[in-house]
């Protein structure tokens, strides 16, 4: 049970940005229940972590093998809006980025439910977005 909210504090400290930091894209205006980190390269990825630098949320998986995923759910609450560092290994070669913001894209409707999702592409390369709930759960 302390898992489950060790992630929903991770996920509710993704902040949300865009280019133009649009004034309309505010944490509290969105909800959230899912994150997941998605291997879509060919080679296996160890180690994958989603980490929030406000309140030392963490969430991991230990092996993703290529074209698959690792997720976690937990009760829906509102997105929080903080910055978060994504990191994982290649190969034995540890990969991170910097403090990033996630921007929620402008046709995600305000007040419903989204999943985060964190793509890992090849080598250094990666994608993290939101996905609006199209399912009730």
């Amino acid at each position: 049970m302390k898992n489950i909210y060790k992630v929903a504090v991770i996920i509710a400290g993704i902040q949300l940005s865009s280019c133009s930091m649009l004034a309309f894209n505010k944490p509290n205006n969105f909800l959230i229940n899912e994150i997941v980190i998605h291997n879509s390269s060919n080679i296996m990825l160890e180690k994958a972590q989603l980490k929030v630098s406000k309140g030392n949320g963490l969430f991991s998986c230990s092996n993703i093998i290529p074209h698959t995923a690792c997720s976690t759910s937990f009760p829906v609450r509102p997105y929080g809006g903080n910055w978060v560092k994504i990191s994982w290994q290649r190969n034995g070669k540890e990969i991170s980025t910097e403090n990033i913001h996630i921007p929620v894209d402008n046709e995600i409707t305000a007040g419903s439910v989204m999943r985060g999702i964190i793509e890992i592409q090849s080598k250094d390369k990666y994608r993290a977005y939101f996905k609006e709930q199209t399912r009730s759960f």
